[in-house]
């Protein structure tokens, strides 16, 4: 398997790639932002056609909401007001 991760800064993603490359796995880090549902299904979408099919996804974006994922958007993560009171 390969590890895909991902972040707004993907800069910051190197020591998590070199680590794990080192270690003897295989790793690509990408930069988008996974409040913006339009970049999440491009990068899905990347994946896939260059590097093989998901078979597992951690969708563990913070903001410390309290939705199921099934039942939340991308207003929820961006804390509109109206969503979240």
């Amino acid at each position: 398997m390969a590890a895909c991760v991902t972040r707004r800064n993907a800069d910051k993603l190197t020591p998590l790639v070199e680590s794990i490359r080192e270690a003897g796995g295989r790793a690509e880090g990408f930069g988008s932002d996974a409040r913006d549902e339009e970049q999440v299904a491009e990068l899905f979408k990347h994946i896939e056609s260059d590097i093989g099919p998901i078979e597992v996804a951690v969708f563990n974006v913070g903001g410390n909401v309290q939705f199921p994922i099934a039942e939340t958007t991308a207003r929820v993560y961006r804390k509109e007001a109206s969503v979240v009171e």
